[in-house]
């Protein structure tokens, strides 16, 4: 890393086009990961810092739930913050040895040296009650499938075509491996995500500042302005607990949401897990990630998030006819976010999403993972 030509620090190349970034902030593990340099590795999830690398670099990514995993002493987990203060992600270019590594971290019992953790054990038997519904069980009850929501769009920014086209492939393969799916669209996550920035920048970003030094690394571009603002504005006590509140509030309207979704679906099963793009991007350049409503709204609910590849990337042809099916109308910020798009940049290069679950159910979301990951190469298989 380190300075480029055009003078950008931060900036880690993407390895699928040094063009483009890696993402952040864990790109320099998810360019490594993707190399093979590493089969495995972990990072800290504040709005989506482990989800986007992966998305951007072919590879997986779970983030846990907060307490799930030991994090005593890491210095970019936002320490003291009653709410959202962010969680431990594991990468890789392997689904099992996520599941592998998350579990023997479990095993080992780290909760009776780290007293933030909550003393939750490796529960297989969720993980096996997922596999179960799977299309690859002998179980013939149709209505034992599992059950999927989809957010096309967060009704504010709209996905980039790659985004939309693998929303699609996706949600063709889950069908026709015979799971159930339907639209999601929950209570406005762009004014939840907006809420949670505003709870990190309630010091005047004194905390994140100090774990950007903490990292030994500069900021990436899009923070560079946040970062240099030292003397940013502090806010009083009892406007910050409101923040925390209207961020509860919002997780009881996501909730409810959910409940309601239970009832409305054909099988009469609830909804197992929810199916959404981690960003409205493929990789970027480096300036042009500037929207984070999709990624961080896992942080905001505080579910654990799987991030899977959809394609190793689509075609010029592909990209052209999402572009002309998916018009813009939905506000300046998706304006702003549609004029970053360069279809001459973006073809063929690695498309992700990822699905997100219930707080505190890991197993069940890697399970989902897993079930989401066959019905893509049943799919491919069968073209």
């Amino acid at each position: 890393m380190g300075e480029t030509d055009n003078n950008i620090m931060g900036f880690t190349m993407n390895p699928y086009n040094r063009m483009l970034s890696a993402g952040g902030a864990c790109g320099g593990e998810g360019a490594l990961i993707a190399l093979r340099g590493s089969p495995i590795g972990f990072g800290t999830d504040l709005a989506g810092s482990t989800r986007i690398p992966a998305s951007y670099n072919n590879l997986y990514a779970l983030k846990a739930s907060e307490q799930r995993l030991p994090q005593s002493g890491i210095a970019a987990i936002l320490p003291g913050l009653p709410i959202a203060a962010g969680s431990i992600g594991i990468l890789s270019y392997d689904l099992d040895g996520i599941q592998t590594v998350f579990r023997a971290i479990l095993e080992a019992s780290p909760w009776t040296s780290d007293i933030d953790m909550l003393e939750i054990p490796w529960r297989q038997e969720k993980y096996d009650r997922i596999l179960a519904r799977g299309c690859s069980s002998t179980s013939p009850a149709a209505n034992g499938r599992l059950v999927f929501g989809i957010m096309n769009s967060d009704n504010n920014v709209s996905p980039h075509p790659p985004i939309c086209i693998a929303l699609q492939v996706v949600k063709t393969a889950l069908m026709e491996s015979g799971y159930e799916v339907v639209d999601w669209t929950p209570p406005p996550q762009n004014t939840a995500v907006e809420t949670l920035f505003k709870i990190f920048g309630a010091t005047g970003a004194q905390e994140i500042r100090a774990a950007i030094d903490a990292s030994g690394e500069p900021p990436v571009m899009q923070m560079r302005t946040w970062y240099e603002q030292s003397r940013g504005e502090n806010i009083t006590t009892s406007e910050f607990w409101q923040l925390c509140a209207e961020l509860q509030e919002y997780r009881r309207a996501y909730a409810e949401y959910w409940r309601y979704m239970d009832t409305q679906t054909t099988s009469g099963r609830g909804i197992d897990g929810v199916i959404q793009p981690v960003a409205p991007y493929v990789a970027a350049h480096q300036n042009d990630f500037q929207y984070y409503s999709y990624s961080a709204i896992a942080n905001v609910l505080d579910v654990p998030a799987a991030a899977f590849p959809v394609s190793p990337g689509f075609s010029s042809a592909q990209l052209a006819n999402a572009t002309e099916a998916n018009p813009r109308t939905l506000g300046e910020e998706d304006e702003r976010v549609c004029a970053n798009y360069r279809p001459e940049d973006v073809q063929h290069m690695p498309v992700g999403l990822q699905v997100l679950g219930r707080r505190l159910q890991e197993e069940t979301v890697l399970a989902m993972a897993q079930a989401i990951r066959e019905a893509l190469q049943r799919q491919a298989s069968n073209q």
